[in-house]
């Protein structure tokens, strides 16, 4: 009599056996398409070599948003500001989960280096070498900069073929055990493997082909629920194009021209403006902030205190509201001897 063993599969049993078979697929796929392990498999363009960034916004006056080139950052200025190095974690289109370890630069710093602030950025376009015509990305303030994302080591180990989600817990502890806060990154070099087949990787492996690749991780909802965040990790980025808040276009401020000496206060007048007049935060001097008790505005007026202009000479008032542009005057300040004065009689 022939006698007969039944196997009983474990979740652990199931898993080994899904990646021997990925592996054994992708061993056959290497045969046919030789390439390193490290390389992404989809698509193929040429790494970037330099990156642009573009900034517009649209106004009352340019309802049209025209990106107008802002500063251009050569791939060794790329190369010499990445000084950051991290772990990211993704599903891809498999699905299956992927770790990259990068080097690169925050796109924070790259913005700050380019004298844009994130809090008047609104939505960033990616060109990419292996698109034309059309940003292969479009991504908003909030989804880059807003909720909190991470680099979850667990996610392959957390992987449940059979759901293709990850599981709650295991041997490795809970699915989010270990997660680290990750921030937006343009990598200069990186080391993208499907972790299952091909394992954990490493810094000591480096992949600059890729080059300039956005990495921002997963929130924690898109790591429990497996959603797809490869086709944002936008590889070969040669463009940005930055769109920055609509603002509405201030009044315009006329300077004082009566008593305009030193020690004396100024009147700034503008066509009345209730709602930019209300919106106002804020006034410079000469690039020095006032106090609030240094100015008031009023219907069609702001006035600044006399300390404020204590000599002679041209001064550059700058008035700042949300929303708006800055509305901008240049005062100027005669010396008492060869003063300019309005008298009435």
């Amino acid at each position: 009599m022939r006698s007969t063993t039944l196997r009983v599969w474990s979740s652990h049993g199931k898993l080994f056996c899904y990646m021997s078979l990925l592996t054994l697929l992708f061993s056959l796929a290497g045969i046919a398409n030789p390439a390193p392990v490290y390389a992404d498999r989809y698509t193929e363009s040429d790494p970037a070599t330099s990156l642009t960034i573009k900034v517009g916004t649209a106004t009352t006056d340019n309802p049209t948003t025209v990106y107008t080139e802002h500063k251009i950052f050569t791939e060794s200025e790329m190369t010499e500001m990445a000084a950051y190095q991290q772990m990211y974690s993704y599903y891809d289109a498999m699905p299956t989960p992927v770790l990259d370890a990068a080097t690169g630069v925050l796109l924070s710093d790259v913005l700050a280096e380019a004298g844009i602030e994130i809090e008047q950025t609104e939505k960033f376009y990616f060109y990419t070498t292996d698109v034309e015509e059309r940003p292969f990305t479009t991504l908003t303030k909030d989804y880059l900069f807003g909720e909190p994302r991470y680099y979850y080591p667990n996610n392959y180990k957390s992987w449940n073929p059979n759901t293709n989600k990850p599981d709650l817990y295991g041997e490795w502890g809970g699915p989010t055990d270990g997660k680290v806060e990750v921030y937006p990154m343009l990598a200069v070099s990186d080391n993208w493997l499907r972790a299952l087949i091909y394992g954990v990787p490493d810094f000591d492996t480096q992949n600059s082909s890729t080059r300039f690749r956005l990495l921002n991780g997963q929130t924690e909802a898109d790591y429990r629920n497996s959603v797809d965040g490869s086709k944002k990790a936008a590889k070969w980025v040669y463009e940005i194009d930055v769109k920055l808040k609509s603002r509405f276009t201030p009044p315009a401020l006329t300077a004082d021209s009566t008593d305009n000496t030193p020690g004396q206060g100024v009147d700034l007048t503008f066509n009345e403006d209730p709602a930019w007049q209300a919106a106002i935060n804020g006034i410079t001097v000469n690039g020095t902030a006032l106090t609030q008790e240094q100015y008031v505005t009023g219907a069609g007026n702001i006035r600044i205190a006399a300390g404020v202009f204590p000599t002679a000479g041209e001064y550059s008032i700058i008035v700042t509201a949300p929303d708006y542009a800055d509305a901008m005057v240049t005062q100027t300040m005669h010396d008492t001897a060869t003063g300019v004065y309005t008298v009435t009689i």
